[in-house]
């Protein structure tokens, strides 16, 4: 709440030019409620026994968001909506390649963890949580032999996704083993998803 100074006489009635869009808590005391105010340019009017003064304010808003709380490394550059006053400034609580006057993420340079976006307008803060996620894996080699020791993924993005193949193959869905001796000799794709983030690779038991 914004309360005013009343530096005259007491007893007067606060209205503005845009009353519609300003909620006062009370018009005998002038307290502004600034949650459930517009953000725009107000004169304010103290008005006591037909004597009016005017004070003129800016209510200032730094809403904003993105599409979505996780996106993907190398994936589009996502570019947040704002919902208040334009012209602020975008940073992160973490180094991330992020421009500060629009907002938008180079995903394509990004580590995969989690940051806090800000944007800050005059002394206003908002922020925004998000992730960035990777899907990224490999295995120690393209094909393996059928005696060979079961080969076990290399996760070098997120952890904690979900492997799989588009054959019949014996893998385990956390860790991307592959049982070499429950699988047939051919050639499998392996995918590791975690979010909406997927990365495959090719494989080939011989």
């Amino acid at each position: 709440f914004a309360s005013p100074l009343i530096n005259g006489s007491i007893g007067g009635v606060f209205s503005s030019d845009l009353n519609s869009l300003i909620n006062f808590q009370d018009s005998i005391t002038g307290e502004i409620d600034l949650i459930n105010s517009y953000d725009t340019t107000y004169n304010i009017y103290y008005e006591v026994f037909g004597c009016r003064d005017t004070f003129s304010i800016d209510l200032y808003s730094n809403d904003f968001s993105y599409s979505s709380s996780s996106f993907c490394e190398g994936g589009g550059d996502p570019i947040p909506t704002i919902s208040g006053n334009l012209g602020g400034l975008f940073s992160s609580d973490l180094p991330l390649s992020i421009n500060s006057s629009s907002g938008e993420i180079n995903l394509l340079n990004a580590l995969d963890t989690s940051y806090v976006i800000y944007y800050d307008i005059l002394s206003c803060r908002d922020s925004f949580s998000l992730d960035i996620l990777s899907s990224n894996f490999n295995y120690d080699s393209t094909y393996y032999c059928i005696y060979d020791n079961n080969p076990v993924a290399n996760i070098n993005g997120t952890v904690n996704g979900v492997f799989s193949s588009n054959s019949a193959i014996d893998i385990d869905s956390n860790t991307g083993t592959i049982n070499i001796q429950n699988s047939l000799d051919s050639s499998f794709f392996i995918y590791y998803q975690i979010g909406s983030c997927v990365d495959s690779t090719s494989v080939q038991l011989i």
